[in-house]
């Protein structure tokens, strides 16, 4: 089995802080995922979708991707 490298960094979305995970996949593409839990809560306490939090902060995670 093998491990990608990744990093936690944490992005500004109109829903609060969310912590993503980046990976790097074998190629030097990015795969950028968001904290599950962050996201949930940021989403109940909005009152929003946790869809919406989910592209909220995959969109502000977008800056490390260049």
């Amino acid at each position: 089995r093998d491990f990608l490298c990744r990093r936690f960094e944490t992005v500004s979305t109109c829903y609060g802080p969310i912590t993503v995970k980046i990976a790097i996949l074998p190629g030097g593409d990015l795969r950028i995922t968001p904290e599950y839990e962050d996201c949930r809560k940021a989403a109940e306490k909005q009152g929003v979708s946790l869809q919406k939090v989910i592209s909220a902060a995959e969109i502000a995670a977008q800056a490390f991707a260049s």
